[in-house]
């Protein structure tokens, strides 16, 4: 294993425990009694110190290890915890991501370390965790001021295929060495650096710590167990074998996790390393065993189903690979063409009973026919339990992203000096991790909006007559083959004369236009680059520009959002997302040859009317649908295609007042929605539901509005994504230039 694999592993683990322990500290502040907490984040700190020192990062070790003495006070004393006492180990929370972020990057750790150290030291020495134990360095082992008379020997068992055994124990060893002092080991220190092949690793040590808690921070991935054994009467390398139903030995079991370990040797290795490893770590993802066995099993399956697919070829070719019966049918006609001779006959009569032979044996040899059909139905559920597989080991609960928040609406909670309650519901579901990277900054967005703009301080709640205390609220639900995520506030929401008179203003529309706007129309003023209501910019939000960038991230992921809002009653976001970018059911259409995929999300329903369903207003063409008038678009037009001749002729007839139209002529259409419009596309032939696989365009083409990428289908032609946001905007800016 190279040093760029040993610092990736560590920064995979170091990035998840990060995340956790910023979850755990707002979880603190919030209740300072509670000793699962504080027990998780000395936990978690204590592993950061280890992994950190067995890489040489001396900065994260001890800042680590101060970090960790003031968690020891706390422990033993926790009316000691403190906001103020959150607030540095935020602070030095934040330090270690933009000190690891800039090592994932550069793979080189970073010149300085800016934890509030002093801060740190000082909160240490006043609540009495001055005496803590000093950093240990790689090799070195720790005295302990006061060691108690207990010894314990803990047995740590490996898992017969674990890797590198020697260093992993040497991590367990170092982590071991900062809690107390280490008595005796087997195999010892130097035969770990000799490489000495072993499955069992003993350690005897001495500490102030319980075993339990011993064994808990020496999680390690790995390790299948270890057991406890309380004041040994042998030394460790007299002992090979131990047995596990000894009476003084406990068996404790932990859950493991990934740590990163290196060697002398690699870690001088790791200055050589250039590139950084930035795109790797970012890019893991972790999936549980149980479907990558189900994946298995479905790719053994594919591999029997190709095997007997194979098997079927080779018989048929044996049955349509010669031409016997052809010829004997060209004989057989010959002969009864020309009608000249007995012997012609003769040869007639054996030609035929060859051929009824020959017959005979393709019927047989139609049975094949239904063994390819069973092939081919085994196959198909196959390759479609595999699609399922393969798509479940992408989706990740939403939830971690979503807790990522609580940090932040908590420091702009301080900010601002609004109070309010924070609800997050439904964690559990499950996302693309693709559209949950892409999602974090819109949502982000629309938090610091919601509190910024959209919540009141409580004084105004209080005269409003509304509870002082506000609520914000991020949720995420199933629909369909959808997830719908909403961020909700019951704030003062949108004053609507306002944006109608800064549009007025800005000249995007004349007041006579403004006010006959309905209050959706007006609100459709927000999703507009660089317009913005607030009468004084912040650092932390503003509508307007902002909202534009929202709309435009949440498109390039195949997603609507919508705005709804109440005044006085509070303002509220909903994107609607696909449950994931890789296969998406579509409306297969033609439209002039080419075949069109539409995105299922967005029809409505498909029909075919008469063209003289089709009227004109105010020069847009429209049809009539339930009482409702939407505008009609042709798809084609939109697009640009060169129509054929006969598509021409429709389209002429569609578009022209002066053309007189035969009762029975008709046309196709889907009617289409996105998160704002509405229109019918007028198409040359339905062909279908099918789900694609969509690949961007933008690799080796530029972008072209309205469509978002293409497929390939069955018979391998080409098949056109329509993006149908970027396609109805297109397709309406130019009915109403018209």
């Amino acid at each position: 294993m190279s040093a760029n694999e040993y610092l990736r592993m560590y920064l995979d683990e170091t990035g998840e425990f990060l995340e956790s322990l910023g979850q755990l500290l707002l979880a603190l502040e919030k209740a300072p009694t509670s000793s699962a907490s504080l027990d998780e984040i000395f936990r978690i700190v204590h592993t950061i110190k280890g992994s950190a020192a067995v890489i040489e990062l001396a900065e994260v070790s001890e800042a680590a290890h101060q970090m960790e003495s003031l968690l020891s006070a706390w422990r033993k004393n926790s009316s000691k915890v403190s906001k103020g006492g959150i607030d540095i180990l935020l602070a030095c929370l934040d330090a270690l991501k933009a000190y690891h972020h800039e090592l994932s990057l550069s793979g080189q750790p970073p010149e300085t370390l800016q934890v509030p150290m002093e801060a740190l030291n000082d909160l240490v020495q006043e609540s009495g965790a001055g005496l803590s134990v000093a950093v240990s360095k790689p090799g070195e082992l720790t005295p302990v001021a006061k060691a108690p008379a207990e010894v314990i020997r803990l047995i740590y068992k490996f898992a017969p295929d674990v890797q590198l055994p020697d260093l992993k124990a040497k991590l367990i060893l170092l982590k071991l060495q900062t809690v107390g002092k280490v008595l005796a080991t087997y195999p010892s220190e130097e035969e770990l650096k000799g490489g000495k092949e072993f499955q069992k690793f003993f350690v005897d040590i001495t500490s102030e710590l319980a075993a339990d808690s011993l064994v808990m921070m020496t999680q390690l991935d790995g390790v299948q167990s270890c057991s406890i054994e309380k004041n040994p009467t042998k030394p460790p390398e007299d002992i090979r074998e131990p047995k596990a139903a000894e009476n003084n030995s406990q068996p404790a079991s932990f859950v493991t996790t990934q740590s990163a370990i290196q060697s002398d040797k690699e870690r001088k290795n790791t200055q050589d390393i250039s590139g950084g490893v930035s795109k790797t770590a970012s890019d893991t993802l972790r999936v549980p065993v149980g479907r990558l066995d189900e994946l298995m099993n479905l790719a053994g399956e594919l591999v029997i189903q190709k095997a007997r697919l194979a098997g079927l070829v080779d018989s048929f070719q044996e049955f349509f690979g010669n031409n016997t019966v052809a010829k004997k049918l060209e004989s057989i006609l010959y002969a009864v063409q020309m009608k000249n001779s007995s012997a012609d006959l003769g040869s007639l009569l054996v030609d035929l009973e060859e051929l009824k032979h020959d017959i005979q044996t393709i019927k047989a040899g139609s049975k094949l026919l239904d063994d390819l059909r069973i092939v081919q139905d085994h196959l198909g559920r196959t390759s479609s339990g595999l699609q399922r597989g393969i798509l479940a080991t992408r989706m990740v609960p939403i939830g971690p992203m979503f807790n990522r928040f609580q940090r932040m609406v908590r420091d702009l909670a301080q900010t601002t000096g609004k109070k309010f309650e924070f609800e997050i519901v439904g964690e559990n579901v499950e996302l693309d991790k693709r559209l949950i990277d892409e999602l974090t900054e819109p949502l982000l967005h629309l938090l610091r909006n919601a509190i910024d703009h959209g919540l009141e301080d409580s004084e105004t709640r209080t005269n409003k007559g509304k509870n002082p205390k506000g609520h914000l609220r991020l949720t995420a639900s199933h629909n369909g083959n959808s997830v719908v995520i909403q961020v909700e506030d019951d704030g003062r929401g949108l004053d609507i004369e306002k944006i109608r008179r800064k549009a007025i203003n800005l000249e995007m529309i004349s007041e006579e236009e403004a006010a006959l706007l309905s209050p959706k129309q007006v609100i459709e003023f927000l999703w507009s680059p660089g317009f913005s209501t607030a009468e004084k910019i912040t650092d932390i939000s503003g509508r307007g520009f902002g909202l534009d960038i929202v709309r435009s991230r949440i498109n390039r992921i195949s997603g609507s959002i919508e705005l709804f809002s109440e005044p006085g009653k509070g303002t509220t976001f909903q994107i609607r997302l696909p449950l994931t970018l890789a296969i998406m059911p579509t409306l297969l259409v033609r439209v002039d040859g080419q075949a069109v995929a539409i995105p299922l999300e967005s029809v409505l329903e498909v029909a075919q009317i008469s063209t003289r369903e089709v009227h004109h207003v105010q020069g847009s063409r429209t049809m009539e649908l339930r009482g409702k008038f939407i505008p009609v678009v042709t798809a084609s037009s939109v697009l640009n295609w060169k129509s054929s001749p006969n598509n021409q002729v429709e389209e002429t007839k569609a578009n022209s007042e002066s053309v007189k139209v035969s009762e029975d002529s008709t046309c196709k259409v889907v009617i289409v929605t996105s998160s704002r419009l509405t229109a019918g596309v007028v198409v040359s032939d339905f062909l279908g539901r099918q789900e694609i696989v969509i690949k961007s365009l933008s690799d080796n083409y530029e972008n072209i509005r309205g469509l978002a990428g293409a497929s390939i289908l069955g018979d391998g032609s080409v098949c056109l994504v329509m993006d149908t946001d970027g396609f109805l905007q297109a397709a309406l800016s130019q009915e109403g230039s018209k």
